[in-house]
């Protein structure tokens, strides 16, 4: 597979990513890397350009802490509609849950209006 300069400078960085975030503890940081294996169908995800941008940022989430999730324009993190309603911040539910890290509310389809 053929990558242009921008395409290898971003699967460079995102590798870089992992293997910091490998180095600080993050065990499974390598293991999960999609920019680590070009054999990964997923790798094509990282290369069109398209992006997710973050709303929310939680230290402690590995969603958040890693940027091959953004980069692969996948669902990220998002704001809590309850925190968000009473006035404690935006909150933070991960994307692959329902239920808010800040206060436990879990959120569902009447919290997000679609146009009709």
């Amino acid at each position: 597979m053929e990558l242009s300069e921008e395409q290898a400078a971003r699967i460079a960085m995102l590798r870089e990513d992992a293997e910091n975030r490998y180095a600080e503890g993050g065990d499974g940081a390598l293991d999960h890397s999609v920019a680590h294996k070009p054999h990964d169908s997923a790798f094509a995800l990282l290369l069109d350009g398209k992006t997710s941008t973050p709303v929310v940022h939680d230290e402690r989430c590995y969603i958040c802490r890693d940027p091959e999730f953004a980069a692969m324009g996948l669902p990220l993190c998002r704001r809590c509609p309850d925190c968000t309603r009473s006035g404690r911040g935006d909150g933070h539910i991960p994307a692959d849950d329902t239920a808010c890290t800040v206060c436990g509310y879990e959120d569902g389809p009447d919290d997000y209006p679609t146009s009709g």
